[in-house]
């Protein structure tokens, strides 16, 4: 018994790209950078107030 493969048009892989670009933004504004962030600052020398030092 044979299979049919659906083909995806044009607007739905469009869709799918922009939906999964979306998601991967907000994945990476709001988990992603504030950790990197995080790991960063904690190898320095910083108070929160005046210059940070490395």
């Amino acid at each position: 018994m044979a299979v049919k493969t659906r083909r995806y048009s044009a607007r739905d892989v469009t869709i799918l790209v922009i939906g999964l670009g979306m998601a991967v933004i907000v994945n990476v504004g709001l988990i992603w950078g504030p950790t990197v962030a995080s790991a960063a600052l904690s190898g320095t020398d910083w108070n929160g107030i005046g210059p940070i030092e490395w």
